[in-house]
């Protein structure tokens, strides 16, 4: 889980897997479920939760107007490095 969750940036990495950093120098890979539609032209990044920490349980909403996807959520990993293909 990802505690006290906010999205200051975020890299779509490819159809599956989104980078989201989360204050100054924390970055999550976010891995999605299934590809995700409209996922390289969002303009903004949201998310359900049903705690107060995203886990694989929730969702992202990946927003490019007029458009709105929800994507569920796979897996989540805390990285320091930024992946080879970012």
């Amino acid at each position: 889980a990802v505690p006290a969750f906010r999205i200051d940036a975020f890299k779509v990495l490819d159809p599956f897997r989104v980078l989201v950093r989360v204050g100054a120098d924390r970055l999550v890979v976010v891995g999605l479920r299934s590809d995700c539609a409209n996922l390289g032209s969002a303009e903004r990044l949201g998310y359900t939760t049903t705690g107060g920490a995203l886990t694989p349980t929730d969702k992202l909403i990946m927003i490019a107007p007029p458009n709105q996807n929800v994507c569920a959520i796979d897996w989540l990993r805390t990285t320091k490095r930024l992946p080879a293909h970012y």
